[in-house]
């Protein structure tokens, strides 16, 4: 029986408030691990002595590195255990129907790439330095199947981030693994979850259980249980991959 035991290290969670992020610092802690939680508005509602929340807005990738060098004060600040794991998850979810206006249209393609995947690369490259020189460190991408089998025509701009989160993953896998940083990407079908809301107000819930295999919709702890396993070090030969948690919606 394998024994997933986090306790020596610190792992960062973005967009962890809610949802899935929230459902995976549940499960870090509950691995032993240390959390630093980032936030953005919503306040985070876990309570626990490993846990920190640091709030900031995705939304301005050029503070990137001020907001990395505020996780290493915490660290330093907390005493906590090196940073060992950052989990990529925070995401916009903006509709963008092709009979917007066209402004409003490209406003969101901007701010969901400036999200999803400028935030998340620019962060990604401020840990690496410190993932080098302790020659080891593992990032988990938190994608979609939309990478992969595209999403409905509103939801564009969703699929083409997510498909862009992968290429830095699986780019930060294949050249940083002699340097001990592994790099892997869950893509989770359809989940119940307060983003998946505009969903299922337009298209129903009947819709997605009938896309699915199994007999209930994915629940944010069905995707979070994954991630203490890719930290553990036990996965470190599928470094690159990605790990389809959609309930038999898409079978690649």
């Amino acid at each position: 029986m394998l024994n997933i035991d986090l306790s020596g290290q610190t792992v960062l969670v973005t967009g962890s408030s809610r949802g899935i992020g929230k459902a995976i610092v549940e499960a870090l802690l509950e691995a032993g691990a240390w959390v630093i939680a980032h936030r953005n508005r919503t306040p985070l509602t876990i309570e626990h002595p490993r846990l920190q929340s640091i709030a900031f807005d995705l939304n301005r990738p050029e503070a990137i590195p001020s907001f990395w060098q505020d996780c290493l004060h915490l660290l330093r600040q907390q005493t906590m255990p090196p940073l060992k794991g950052v989990v990529l998850n925070a995401a916009v979810a903006l509709r963008a129907p092709l009979d917007m206006p066209f402004e409003d249209w490209f406003n969101a393609w901007e701010q969901s790439m400036r999200v999803n995947v400028g935030a998340a690369a620019a962060l990604a490259k401020e840990v690496l330095p410190y993932f080098r020189a302790q020659q080891e460190g593992r990032f988990v991408w938190i994608a979609s199947r939309a990478a992969f089998r595209g999403d409905t025509p509103e939801y564009w701009v969703y699929a083409a981030s997510k498909s862009a989160m992968l290429g830095v993953s699986r780019s930060i896998a294949r050249f940083h693994g002699k340097e001990g940083i592994r790099s892997f990407a869950l893509a989770p079908g359809f989940t119940m979850t307060d983003m998946a809301k505009d969903f299922i107000d337009a298209y129903g819930e009947e819709y997605v259980k009938n896309d699915i295999a199994l007999e209930r919709i994915t629940q944010p702890r069905d995707v979070a249980l994954w991630v203490p396993w890719l930290l553990s070090g036990y996965a470190d030969h599928a470094t690159g991959a990605t790990f389809d948690v959609n309930a038999g919606s898409y079978v690649r």
